[in-house]
């Protein structure tokens, strides 16, 4: 699947994590060069989808900031568009 065929994607949800579990678990990570940045945005996509949609936003921001601050340029390319598209709905 494309990521562009991921934002309109409905994923079902597949953790048995508690939620709070979970939201320590990203948040405490560490963002970093492209894989860690699309590991992140599938994770919070997936918060949204399961109706987590403020943890889902949270790292979203956190994402977008990270991205602008490092200047990957392959985040830049293919994760900003998602991750704006994403925070503006």
């Amino acid at each position: 699947m494309t990521l562009q065929g991921v934002l309109t994607a409905k994923l079902p949800p597949t953790s048995t994590t508690p939620s709070s579990a979970r939201r320590r678990a990203v948040h405490g990570g560490e963002l970093g060069g492209f894989r860690d940045n699309e590991s992140a945005f599938f994770v919070a996509k997936g918060y949204i989808d399961n109706g987590e949609v403020e943890t889902g936003l949270e790292l979203l921001e956190r994402l977008r900031k990270h991205i602008e601050r490092t200047r990957d340029p392959k985040s830049i390319r293919v994760l900003l568009p998602a991750v704006g598209f994403l925070l503006s709905r």
